[in-house]
């Protein structure tokens, strides 16, 4: 069976890759011919040679189809339509598509790929399976969650996500990666273009002072009043979500839904019931289930954050809960991440204490020796996570974890039995959960012994291979 994946690009450190990755690695090796199409931009795979093209290559036996130049910029789309239609990126589908003739098409992510990507493949009668890690589709942000920092619930108001939507020129941000692409160690074009580049260096570093401190706040928007505009952007707003939603119901035979909570909003969104399957993903850390690896000392409980520092993990509501917590001398925070000064500076501004401990940006593979130091993970959430890895990774190592009430965490945190669970955004509710263990420490080595093995890598692989099996016999036999 051939399948073509569209997914993220497996340079990324953390998140929904640390499955995709491994994912397609286990597709290969199970007997799968596996072709995988994505974007570079999320890691500004751009040169001066402006144009958009794919790179070719195989590696662990997959057959991989790399976008250079894309005129999609991943992080930053720009505008409603930017994500949804993309002729020159739909084109280079359509090619790899002619060529493959895949029995399937399994979708991880459509990150810096345009949304009728689905119809591209849907017309030629491919079946089509999507896990949904995000609501990128929804919302281009990919999480429910507003400016004002708080969970939102989704596109089910105009108003509110016109006022929360941020349009920019995103050609402003991918003129400036393929300016810093001219760097000596940053050159990705060809050997022969080398020469062109440096000529180009001087006109480089004047773009870059046109463009400098101003990148990040570029505000772009058609002509017509504050108040025309705003109409006209809520309409593009509805009209996105509405195509989406129509793609997802005309193309795709099975829209997997990473918890229960992520069917329930796919269906209030429009999707339509019978596509959709709940289907915890697999984990390869639970592959490497262990007990725990060090005492406990109730003198000194150690508390962990992992994942990303930044407002809608709700970091902040974490520092909040330390701050209640002051008066209990048996506790230290190690919290494991990647932050912005501005953000670092606020939980500073919250509560400073020695015995928290920001630890910075760490690699895929030090996660084990990470959660074996930690006695109890803290996944504070404020929007409605999927299914985060994250969860994964502490109850691998027989972490419990304290967790938001939101998103999927209750699907695999049973209250009381492998972690807690309290109110999205409520440091006092953290912070009284919190001062249970430090006051019964006897209750984090209970829960260590009840929690069970995560779903492996390979159970999921399974699970996927039977499905896929499944939809390509029935499109054999002309069923859908």
């Amino acid at each position: 069976m051939k399948i073509l994946v569209l997914g993220d690009d497996f340079q990324g450190p953390h998140g929904v890759v640390n499955y995709t990755r491994p994912l397609a690695e286990r597709l290969a090796r199970s007997g799968l011919e596996v072709h995988y199409f994505y974007s570079g931009s999320q890691f500004l795979a751009y040169d001066l040679l402006l144009f958009p093209r794919l790179k070719r290559f195989v590696r662990e036996g997959i057959h991989f189809y790399k976008i250079i130049n894309s005129p999609i910029y991943a992080q930053i789309p720009g505008s409603p339509e930017a994500d949804l239609f993309n002729p020159t990126i739909e084109r280079m589908l359509a090619s790899v598509l002619s060529s493959v003739k895949p029995d399937l098409v399994y979708i991880d992510s459509l990150l810096g790929l345009p949304s009728r990507s689905l119809e591209v493949i849907g017309v030629r009668s491919v079946p089509i399976v999507m896990t949904h890690h995000v609501y990128r589709l929804f919302c281009q942000k990919g999480v429910f969650y507003s400016n004002e920092e708080e969970f939102c619930g989704g596109p089910t108001d105009p108003d509110r996500c016109a006022r929360c939507y941020r349009e920019v020129d995103a050609r402003k941000y991918i003129l400036a990666a393929q300016l810093r692409s001219t760097a000596p160690s940053r050159v990705l074009v060809d050997k022969a273009a080398v020469p062109a580049a440096r000529a180009l260096r001087g006109v480089r570093d004047w773009a870059r002072n046109k463009l400098s401190g101003s990148t990040s706040r570029l505000a772009w928007r058609p002509d017509g009043t504050e108040q025309e505009r705003s109409a006209g952007l809520k309409e593009r707003l509805v009209r996105r979500l509405r195509l989406n939603v129509e793609y997802l119901n005309a193309y795709v035979s099975v829209n997997i839904c990473v918890s229960t909570d992520v069917k329930e909003n796919l269906s209030r969104l429009g999707v339509e019931p019978r596509s959709l399957l709940v289907q915890h993903i697999g984990s390869a850390v639970a592959e490497r289930f262990r007990p725990k690896r060090h005492a406990l000392d109730p003198g000194q409980i150690v508390i962990g954050n992992i994942g990303g520092i930044n407002p809608y993990k709700g970091t902040h509501v974490l520092i909040e809960a330390l701050r209640l917590l002051a008066d209990r001398p048996n506790w230290k925070a190690l919290i494991y991440g990647r932050t912005i000064d501005t953000y670092q500076a606020r939980l500073e501004r919250i509560f400073s204490d020695p015995r928290i401990a920001y630890k910075g940006p760490y690699r895929f593979e030090d996660i084990d020796s990470i959660v074996d130091t930690i006695d109890i993970m803290v996944l504070p959430s404020t929007c409605n996570d999927t299914a985060p890895q994250t969860i994964f990774e502490s109850l691998s190592g027989s972490v419990p974890v304290v967790a938001s009430r939101i998103g999927g965490f209750p699907d695999f945190i049973r209250h009381g039995e492998n972690g807690l669970l309290f109110e999205p955004g409520d440091p006092r509710d953290l912070a009284e959960k919190l001062r249970k263990v430090l006051e019964e420490p006897s209750l984090i080595r209970a829960m260590e012994q009840r929690i069970r093995q995560p779903k492996t890598l390979s159970e999921n692989t399974e699970e996927l291979r039977a499905l896929f099996t499944d939809l390509v016999t029935k499109r054999r036999r002309g069923g859908r």
